[in-house]
């Protein structure tokens, strides 16, 4: 799950983190992680990455965009960038 979504990353993101922040079982054999991409704040580029992770959800049905923490009413120095995957 971490690999596709490095791969999913934009290439004008640079210097991203990709973190498991929470992990859920749903069996015995399967459990729910939520990832974090987190990148200097930026926010055309937490944009794009938005949209790379709705695209990886559709073109896979184990991830799901779950979220990110853009705000323009902040100074952010980072943002992240949330998605849960079923792992087998």
């Amino acid at each position: 799950a971490e690999r596709l979504i490095r791969e999913s990353i934009p290439s004008s993101i640079k210097g991203e983190v990709v973190e498991v922040i929470k992990r859920n079982p749903i069996s015995r054999l399967e459990y729910e992680a939520l990832f974090a991409v987190i990148f200097k704040y930026d926010k055309t580029k937490t944009l794009e990455m938005v949209k790379a992770t709705k695209n990886l959800s559709i073109s896979n049905p184990d991830f799901e965009f779950s979220g990110s923490d853009v705000d323009d009413k902040y100074n952010l120095e980072n943002t992240a960038v949330f998605i849960s995957a079923k792992c087998k």
